[in-house]
């Protein structure tokens, strides 16, 4: 029989075995095994202040800790990470897995056996889409909007920095385009780029075309 973990050491398949703690024959050498300081992991951070990781692959995301050592390996959940760098041994930057939408245990294995887990430490969800077309048709001057944008996630609207609509519309967070068309200028296309955002702070752009007659 080998010990292979106890209380968080760690200590080398098959070299103390029961024989020899029977014996009381287990060497100095041997217990230098022992892994006394495994890593730990806090939290994960993941891209532009997101609170989940998209559930397709490619983001990144950053690992933070201590205790991290070359040669480690990463599990999301049951997922292996294969692409990552680590920085120091507090980060390590990883190539977000495709994982299905949910929270998953992340395990850091560093390559002397020191171990740690984050129970629910990554998220992983899906980022909003649009439902609504690009081209948003035509409205005349002077006329009361009732134009919606749509996307899914329950998503919040705002338009995107620099982008504005025709002079006297509104975007509200809900999708709703209000106002009354003020512009004196007929049979113009105005374009503008809104950005739905879900819970989870992620985001996806659209830009879109109005007619004004």
């Amino acid at each position: 029989m080998a010990i292979r973990r106890a209380s968080g050491f760690y200590i080398e398949d098959n070299t103390i075995t029961s024989e020899k703690i029977a014996n009381n024959s287990i060497t100095t050498s041997e217990l230098l095994g022992v892994y006394l300081n495994p890593p730990t992991v806090s939290n994960v951070s993941y891209n532009d202040n997101d609170l989940a990781a998209s559930n397709t692959a490619g983001q990144v995301a950053f690992i933070l800790g201590s205790g991290f050592k070359s040669g480690l390996t990463i599990y999301i959940g049951n997922t292996l990470v294969s692409s990552y760098t680590l920085i120091s041994s507090s980060n390590i930057r990883i190539t977000t897995p495709e994982l299905a939408p949910g929270s998953y245990n992340v395990h850091v294995v560093n390559s002397d056996g020191g171990y740690a887990i984050k129970p629910n430490g990554y998220t992983s969800s899906v980022f909003p889409v649009w439902i609504s077309n690009s081209s948003l048709g035509s409205i005349a001057r002077q006329a009361v909007a009732n134009i919606t944008l749509s996307a899914t996630q329950n998503a919040n609207y705002t338009l995107s920095t620099g982008s504005s609509l025709p002079s006297n519309l509104y975007l509200n967070s809900n999708g709703r385009i209000t106002g009354t068309v003020l512009t004196t200028l007929a049979n113009t296309t105005y374009t503008f780029t809104a950005v739905a955002t879900d819970a989870e702070n992620q985001d996806t752009p659209k830009t879109f075309s109005l007619l004004v007659l």
